[in-house]
């Protein structure tokens, strides 16, 4: 009888088909846990960390060195506190003592860069700027052009949620004098409307206006409006509006209506350019006494303007090359004695030289005509 003995089979183990989903399951998880990690860390610490080098970096191109504190996340906003700089040209100090920036990112991702950023916080700022030296300055017409593009740009960012309070500025000339100053500035807008204001304004002579205010307006054809702006009991800004050049212009347009001593001057500057300006009196009289005490002179003649229409021509900053003409008539005016007279003439000054020609005074129904 022949008996076969039977080899043990050796079959090697087998995964349990339920235990290979839970491998698979764990290596997720810790993958998606991973993932977590690193997006927290990138959202908040890492963002900080680079994104507080990348400032450093760019103010310092910008000829800034200081101290700041970054906080906020990717997602939620970005948050500067207690930054202190100080620049080698243009600004030669600024002081942030808080700086909120919120943003949407669903508009960002879509690329509506201005329409996703708001509302923004900026607080107890104070800034020192120094002009340059007059080698180092642009010219007056560069800056406008580049003004002018940007403009469109300038008034879309106006129409997103600012909330500026306690801003401090000083204007320096290039040898470091005090040449004009804004305290305690604040600024609200909200979706182009909104409300300037600043606690005083120093002028280079010393002078200064306290507690002023003004309306602010964004239209839509991108002009930028301010209305409402006294300045001192006879001197007030009723509206200045400044837009985008013309079509085929290079400067910004502007144009404004001033309040002074009963009279309102609409004013306007040729299109397009720097040297040619159209100033009216648009309505109302302007009272001469009232006008020498705003400017804190005496002229030989009482009494109140009635028309005016003049051009001021010449470059700006350059006082000997503008030359003032038009014409201009009064009422009610008193000098050398007489009284009740009026007064019509044209007019041109160039330097000191002032020329009338032609020109009507009557007095007391008396009339006297000349060239």
């Amino acid at each position: 009888m022949n008996t076969t003995r039977s080899r043990p089979s050796r079959e090697r183990p087998t995964t349990s088909p339920a235990r290979r989903p839970r491998r698979w399951k764990r290596k997720l998880i810790i993958a998606i846990a991973t993932l977590v990690a690193l997006g927290a860390f990138a959202n908040g610490p890492g963002f900080r960390l680079v994104g507080s080098k990348l400032l450093a970096k760019q103010l310092a191109a910008a000829g800034l060195e200081g101290e700041f504190e970054l906080s906020g996340t990717i997602l939620g906003g970005i948050r500067i506190d207690n930054a202190r700089w100080e620049g080698s040209r243009g600004i030669a100090e600024l002081k942030v003592g808080e700086l909120a920036i919120d943003y949407d990112m669903g508009d960002l991702l879509a690329r509506r860069w201005i329409e996703a950023i708001g509302p923004v916080r900026l607080g107890n700022v104070e800034a020192t700027f120094v002009a340059q030296a007059e080698s180092e300055k642009k010219p007056l017409p560069e800056k406008l052009t580049a003004l002018g593009k940007a403009w469109p740009l300038i008034a879309e960012i106006a129409r997103q949620e600012f909330d500026i309070d306690e801003i401090s500025l000083t204007f320096l000339d290039a040898e470091r004098q005090s040449k004009f100053a804004l305290e305690n500035m604040t600024l609200a807008l909200d979706g182009g409307i909104g409300e300037w204001s600043a606690g005083a304004i120093q002028l280079p002579n010393g002078e200064r206006h306290r507690d002023l205010r003004a309306g602010l307006a964004v239209n839509g054809d991108d002009e930028i409006l301010l209305t409402g702006l006294q300045l001192a009991d006879d001197l007030g800004v009723a509206q200045l509006g400044v837009s985008p050049p013309p079509p085929g212009g290079n400067f910004p347009r502007a144009q404004g209506q001033l309040d002074l001593c009963g009279g309102r001057l609409a004013i306007t500057p040729q299109p397009d350019s720097i040297e040619h300006v159209h100033v009216e009196l648009e309505s109302g009289e302007v009272d001469l006494e009232r006008l020498a005490s705003l400017i804190g002179t005496e002229f030989p003649v009482a009494g109140r303007i009635t028309r005016m229409a003049t051009g001021l021509n010449g470059r700006i900053g350059d006082l000997d090359s503008i030359t003032i003409s038009g014409s201009v008539g009064g009422r009610g005016l008193a000098a050398f004695g007489l009284e009740h007279g009026r007064a019509e003439a044209d007019f041109s000054i160039a330097g000191e030289t002032l020329q009338l020609e032609p020109f009507t005074v009557a007095v007391a129904g008396n009339e006297v005509r000349g060239n």
